[in-house]
């Protein structure tokens, strides 16, 4: 992150996170640039930046890199308009916050889009090609994602001090996301679905699609190996042959046998004539 400010709400939402490496630098001394998959432009001092710095983040962008430019007050009268992915223009008062693309960093938002409040901003044009993710009332957008080279530039034209979007517990996973999805990270969940959902996906193997996906028949719960382990000894394998002594009631069957035999008795001497 390239700032002259001590502290911030985005750097503490950045220095919170344990899938982010925060490394600070200061102008005019910009230090880091080439070593750091995605540059922050946040908060600096307009007198210290020096147009050789602006040079060279570019040609890493251009590279390769990722590009995040936060709003300040003075942003258009630092030098640094022709890098954004939007045209500057006036100033303006009160807006909602509006997600008009739903993606890997504003799906939090999927139900509840207009998810903040805005005393004043920057009145925007996107440039070509550029994205506008989330928008103003007016439609200027104060989220764009815009292409330079091989490198990607976004512009947060959310003024933290003056929103309630810093306050919010979805402040921290947005910048997470964000910087997950310019790093190309991705997220785990995309390559963890069940079969059923893939229709394509139906043996199992590795399929291409652009990227490698395993798909194997395992239960999900058989598959997990953080769960708790059952230890049985061999007692626990025994199919139960036991032995256990019962009482029978004879006394039913002697009777029914004994009137069996004088019927028998009964039909034979008939049989025979003495009766």
């Amino acid at each position: 992150m390239i700032t002259n400010a001590k502290t911030s709400y985005l750097m503490k939402a950045l220095q919170s996170s344990k899938d982010v490496n925060l490394q600070i630098t200061e102008p005019p001394i910009v230090q880091g640039i080439e070593s750091n998959e995605i540059i922050i432009i946040n908060d600096i001092d307009g007198n210290l930046i020096l147009p050789g710095t602006l040079e060279d983040i570019s040609r890493e962008v251009v590279n390769g890199k990722s590009l995040i430019i936060t709003a300040q007050e003075d942003l258009n009268q630092i030098g640094i308009s022709w890098v954004l992915p939007v045209e500057l223009n006036e100033k303006a008062n009160n807006t909602k916050v509006c997600v008009k693309v739903i993606n890997e960093f504003t799906k939090q938002f999927e139900n509840n889009k207009c998810f903040a409040t805005l005393r004043n901003y920057f009145k925007t044009v996107p440039k070509n090609s550029t994205i506008s993710v989330i928008e103003a009332d007016d439609s200027s957008p104060l989220l764009a994602l815009g292409n330079r080279g091989k490198g990607n530039v976004v512009y947060y034209g959310i003024l933290d001090e003056q929103s309630d979007f810093k306050t919010q517990t979805s402040y921290p996973i947005f910048w997470n996301e964000l910087l997950n999805f310019l790093a190309e990270t991705g997220d785990i969940n995309n390559y963890n679905f069940k079969i059923y959902e893939k229709p394509l996906l139906d043996k199992v193997g590795v399929y291409d699609n652009g990227n490698k996906i395993a798909v194997n028949l395992l239960d999900e719960y058989e598959s997990d190996i953080a769960k708790e382990t059952i230890v049985l000894d061999e007692t626990g394998f025994v199919s139960g042959i036991s032995e256990e002594k019962v009482v029978i009631n004879l006394d039913l069957y002697l009777i029914i046998f004994a009137i069996l035999i004088m019927l028998f008795e009964i039909f034979y001497i008939k049989v025979r004539g003495d009766l």
